[in-house]
């Protein structure tokens, strides 16, 4: 769906000097941040995003649904680099309707693919999925050799699309290279949302909400700050080297879902009510993701602790 009611006044002759432009294709919890880090680093942007926060668009973006992106060739115009950031559903709502995890998914990314060869936009990175991606782990901490076998719909229709990527690049010459991020959290996410344990337990503690955990709590995960996450992408965007890698992002320690309360119990000062339901078989009880490649390649470290991480959002949060 395209929103007619956005009106779109960029500029595409941009004849700036300096870094060539990035189309960002999703402008969420994720989107949002790079793209002010893009902006801070003197990239020009230009975002195509079915969400903006304001009713007043900025000139270079675009409000429109992926699914019409082939109706909308002029966003290519001078592109360098796509990035894309959007998905619709989480593992939880990619389960309750897995026809439309697909539809709202995977058809429009073949679309985008299409789109890029017919405008000869060669390079795109995709952020894909960390812990949906593998499913049960097989060794730990998981290295990008390990098995996918995802078991939840949304870890199957980001593992498609990285197939899609593969196929694209073999006939097409399209290059990618795909993150595999853990569980992202920070500030500027929706703490309503049911993604993200960290933002939906601090929303819960604070505003004296049940927060509902799924098996025991003694299950781990691994949760990188979103300025990291953020900083991890732009180095790949910095070397601008697309060879169809695929890395793993991640803090590299995992934390157990008892240990995430401790800690927000202690920063708050507060008693976090719970509510203990059964665990859900489509949810990876256990994330550690190995990062080593991503680090010796890009130079990159994770800077933010949990720690400092959780009392940062919830500081923010009480503003």
């Amino acid at each position: 769906m395209f929103y007619a009611g956005a009106k779109w006044k960029i500029s595409f002759d941009d004849k700036r000097k300096g870094k060539a432009m990035i189309l960002l294709l999703g402008y969420g919890f994720i989107g949002s941040t790079l793209y002010r880090d893009l902006i801070k680093f003197g990239y020009k942007v230009r975002v195509f995003s079915k969400y903006y926060p304001t009713k007043k668009i900025p000139s270079n973006f675009l409000r429109g649904d992926l699914a019409d992106i082939e109706k909308h060739p002029k966003l290519f115009k001078n592109i360098k680099l796509v990035v894309h950031l959007a998905h619709t559903t989480v593992p939880v709502t990619s389960m309750d309707d897995m026809d439309y995890d697909v539809r709202s998914n995977v058809l429009p990314f073949i679309k985008l693919l299409k789109t890029m060869v017919k405008t000869k936009v060669k390079k795109i990175i995709f952020v894909s999925s960390g812990g949906a991606i593998y499913g049960k782990a097989v060794d730990h901490p998981m290295d990008e050799g390990q098995p996918t076998n995802p078991i939840s719909s949304y870890g199957i229709t980001k593992l498609v699309m990285e197939k899609y990527l593969h196929l694209f690049n073999h006939n097409f010459g399209i290059r990618s290279c795909v993150l595999r991020p853990s569980n992202a959290y920070g500030i500027g996410q929706d703490l309503k949302k049911p993604q993200g344990i960290i933002g939906y337990m601090i929303d819960a503690i604070l505003h004296g909400k049940t927060f509902t955990v799924w098996g025991n709590g003694s299950a781990k995960k691994d949760f990188l700050e979103i300025r990291d996450l953020s900083d991890a992408i732009l180095k790949v965007i910095k070397k601008n080297e697309f060879r169809n890698q695929i890395y793993n992002i991640s803090y590299g320690k995992s934390y157990s879902i008892k240990e995430i309360i401790n800690l927000v119990e202690v920063i708050t000062g507060k008693k976090l009510s719970i509510k203990y339901s059964h665990s859900k078989k489509f949810d990876v009880q256990s994330v550690s993701l190995d990062n080593a490649n991503f680090r010796r390649k890009f130079h990159w470290v994770p800077r933010i602790t949990v720690e400092k991480g959780i009392e940062n959002l919830i500081s923010n949060t009480k503003k």
